[in-house]
């Protein structure tokens, strides 16, 4: 099952070395109703408005927008994982280039995720968290967007970004990059090879082989890809 919540949208307009950030959430969930009864195990409040302010490029995220998420579940019938993704909207052509521009999410005053948009364009979308388990204490997740002035601003004088922030329940986790190039030397026909007198299993058609463990396990996929 998975259930979509849109979250809130940051408009940021940036005039000389001030940014003005806007925001605003968005008036309805939005549930995917082929997944609907999910919904009933999901704490979830939407942000508060960001409202129009003047803001110095900072040298912490702490200076930067923010809205406040909570996100937790109701009760333990189902592990439930979250996701939380950035949206670009729209952003201008320097603005896409520079590296000032970044993000963070934080809870329980640890940052668990941060980066820069930088190379983003218009329809992107980046991760911020996903496989996040769902708590069944009361959990806030702050994401900011912010300026940090330790990068290189570049010109971004009356450049325009929009960003909407996401937050996906599901029941399943989603795989990572480890998991990926498991399951594809899993399902590769394989090759043995020797080298220096130790014999690898090797899926020449996906790149992949298994180290073995420096060739200290007895089974040919006894180590890692």
């Amino acid at each position: 099952m998975i259930i979509s919540l849109s979250v809130l949208v940051i408009t940021i307009i940036v005039s000389g070395t001030y940014a003005l950030y806007k925001a605003q959430l968005s008036k309805n969930i939005g549930v995917n109703t082929t997944t609907h009864g999910l919904a009933y195990y999901i704490n979830y409040v939407k942000g508060t408005d960001i409202t129009a302010a003047t803001l110095n490029p900072s040298t912490s995220y702490e200076g930067g927008a923010s809205s406040d998420i909570e996100f937790w579940k109701k009760d333990d019938s189902y592990d439930i994982y979250g996701k939380i993704e950035l949206t670009v909207n729209t952003i201008g052509t320097n603005l896409s280039n520079s590296p000032a521009l970044k993000y963070a999410v934080v809870n329980n005053g640890n940052v668990l995720k941060e980066g820069s948009l930088k190379g983003t364009t218009s329809g992107s979308k980046v991760t911020i968290l996903k496989n996040l388990y769902l708590e069944q204490t009361k959990q806030i997740y702050t994401v900011y967007v912010w300026l940090d002035n330790s990068e290189e601003l570049g010109n971004i004088s009356n450049e325009s970004l929009s960003i909407s922030v996401d937050c996906t329940a599901s029941l399943q986790k989603e795989p990572t990059a480890a998991d990926t190039i498991i399951s594809l030397y899993t399902s590769a026909a394989k090759v043995t090879a020797t080298n220096n007198s130790i014999t690898y299993n090797t899926a020449p058609s996906v790149s992949l082989m298994n180290d073995r463990l420096g060739g200290t396990t007895t089974s040919l996929d006894g180590g890692k890809c």
